[in-house]
């Protein structure tokens, strides 16, 4: 009948269940919990690499208004010839993202993960960005997008 028999309050002698008991607990109303999806596939690995980025990263939020006149002019500027030599166009989150990798570039402790007694700096510059999808979320890693210090990738 599907009843978990854990959740039965016992009436019978020395404590046992009883088909009376089972029949109470079936006809009891049953809390709602919503929805349960499943974790697997996408949705487990980007929980597995948050839960991972959380113990090894201190996490920091920042929140400004920043002034982005500048950005939209030299947007403009360079976006038809991008799209003219390279068939893409350039967005305002690239370029946030390019920005990124250079603070980070100028200040490598940033790149930083503690794990057990020691921190690694990183040599490779690498940025999550988080996207939303229809069903959920998830954050592509853009490798290497920093001059790289590393000997896989020549310096840029």
């Amino acid at each position: 009948m599907g009843v978990d028999l854990a959740t039965v309050q016992p009436t019978g002698v020395s404590g046992r269940i009883t088909r009376e008991d089972v029949m109470r607990a079936v006809a009891a109303p049953r809390p709602s919990i919503g929805r349960v999806i499943p974790l697997a596939g996408m949705r487990k690995a980007v929980a597995d690499n948050v839960s991972r980025s959380i113990r090894n990263a201190p996490h920091v939020t920042l929140v400004s208004e920043v002034d982005m006149t500048e950005s939209v002019h030299l947007r403009k500027q360079v976006a038809p010839e991008l799209e003219k030599t390279h068939g893409v166009k350039i967005s305002f989150t690239d370029m946030i993202v390019k920005a990124a990798a250079k603070a980070i570039d100028d200040h490598p402790l940033v790149n930083a993960t503690l794990e057990d007694d020691q921190i690694t700096v990183h040599d490779d510059i690498d940025i999550g960005v988080a996207v939303a999808l229809d069903d959920g979320l998830i954050a592509p890693i853009i490798r290497t997008c920093g001059r790289s210090r590393s000997p896989r990738y020549p310096l840029r």
